[in-house]
């Protein structure tokens, strides 16, 4: 049984590539020209490719090094954006018909935080439709095949990230997550998915789905990965940095119990035998099991439908037709039951953090079930009924790769902690060796 890790001869490591080029090595044009032409012939996973931007970007990352400027350690990486975040004077659709021509002018600020640390963009990554689903199937330019099974969703709605990411194209990628938007896609398309704290990375440019789950987060070939990223454009600092403490681990036995596919539940039994975890659950609130999954629909289903709702009323028929449908449920939600949602998120919120105020990390499987097939129409709310708790709870969570005898997809486990314990997270899940 292999270990955790990414899998696949074309997956290339942030880390190793940043070495490479402060060694001279390899430099960025010679990084970047690979990138772009791998990203033209990879099936669906891009919906703009910025050639000249990127190669023009890369030669001034080159002259910086030269000169011994560099802007940081991430200087003349290539990567990619999900097509739902803003790029000054490149195409952003939200994979939708209704933005196909947009042409922002301004950059989203997780945009400009990279752009200033020298990487360079070379294109948009395909989506779900406004970022509205899980499984990654449904989009105005197509959907993204399973780099694994191209019969299979590769899990939504960053699915051109992780695509990205796992056909060697780019070291890291940059997606969005609202119920399990980065983590997902990374478990079912095997590598390294995180989450951030809730407001740890400022999403603004980012078109929102529901801005109170909405976090930007990473897609990557490993947990170093994301350190070094998020180290470079300057976030980590701030997210539990200071604490060198050695982490304690729980393993959430409810949350393993839901484990449909028997390969899916192998990660999280292998982490709790690698880190001594102690057997747990999630507690009760009010006598009473949480029902994340409603919490959730309640406040996203109305504040999806709040943003759309002129859109639908105007234009329906630019929705791709499940969007539209899933759009027009919120409208159901009545403004005390929104309110009421909101409370209950709140005092859920502070009851999870009093009950876990003495543990660190949390692990749970990433995924119950494998990577769908595109023609079965299997509920979303199965794939992210673990991703979701998180993004509800506003904890930081990480989702962790791992190929299993037996099987041809790859599985995941998931690491999750206290909110602003970034930083502790991954340091806590190097200990599996991602």
């Amino acid at each position: 049984m292999a270990g955790f890790g990414v899998a696949g001869s074309d997956v290339v490591s942030t880390v190793e590539v940043a070495r490479q080029l402060a060694a001279g090595e390899v430099t960025s044009v010679e990084l970047v020209t690979e990138a772009l032409r791998r990203a033209h012939a990879a099936d669906g996973a891009f919906i703009t490719i910025d050639d000249a931007g990127a190669l023009g970007a890369a030669a001034e990352a080159d002259a910086r090094r030269a000169a011994g400027t560099p802007r940081s350690a991430i200087d003349g990486v290539p990567t990619a954006v999900k097509d739902v975040i803003a790029t000054a004077g490149l195409r952003t659709t939200m994979a939708s018909e209704f933005f196909r021509d947009d042409v922002p002018t301004t950059d989203a600020d997780i945009v400009r935080r990279l752009r200033e640390a020298g990487t360079v963009l070379i294109g948009k990554t395909n989506a779900q439709e406004f970022s509205y689903g899980i499984r990654g199937d449904v989009g105005a330019f197509g959907a993204v095949p399973n780099p694994h099974d191209p019969e299979r969703v590769p899990g939504g709605s960053s699915s051109g990230s992780a695509a990205a990411v796992v056909l060697g194209i780019v070291p890291f990628a940059v997606g969005s997550d609202t119920a399990g938007s980065v983590r997902l896609p990374a478990a079912l398309c095997g590598v390294v998915g995180f989450k951030p704290t809730l407001g740890l990375i400022d999403a603004a440019g980012a078109f929102p789905l529901s801005e109170s789950f909405d976090t930007l987060g990473l897609l990557t070939a490993g947990i170093d990965d994301s350190r070094l990223v998020l180290d470079a454009i300057g976030v980590l600092g701030a997210a539990g940095g200071a604490d060198e403490a050695a982490p304690t681990f729980l393993a959430l036995g409810d949350l393993r119990a839901t484990v449909v596919d028997a390969p899916a539940g192998v990660p999280h039994d292998t982490a709790v035998r690698m880190l001594g975890a102690t057997p747990a659950r999630l507690p009760q609130v009010d006598g009473r099991d949480v029902d994340f999954a409603e919490l959730y629909r309640i406040v996203r289903s109305r504040e999806a439908y709040d943003l759309h709702e002129e859109r639908v009323r105007t234009a329906p028929e630019r929705f791709q037709p499940e969007i539209l449908d899933k759009v027009r449920s919120g409208a159901d939600i009545t403004d005390a039951e929104y309110a009421a949602g909101q409370a209950e998120i709140a005092r859920v919120r502070e009851a999870f953090e009093a009950e876990f105020a003495d543990t660190d990390v949390l692990i749970a499987p990433t995924s119950p079930v494998l990577a769908p097939r595109f023609t079965d129409p299997g509920p979303s709310r199965e794939l992210s009924s673990v991703t979701v708790i998180w993004n509800v709870l506003g904890w930081p969570g990480i989702a962790l790769p791992m190929w299993v005898d037996g099987c041809d997809l790859p599985q995941s486990v998931h690491l999750a902690a206290r909110p602003g314990r970034d930083a502790f997270l991954l340091r806590a899940a190097a200990a599996l060796g991602g």
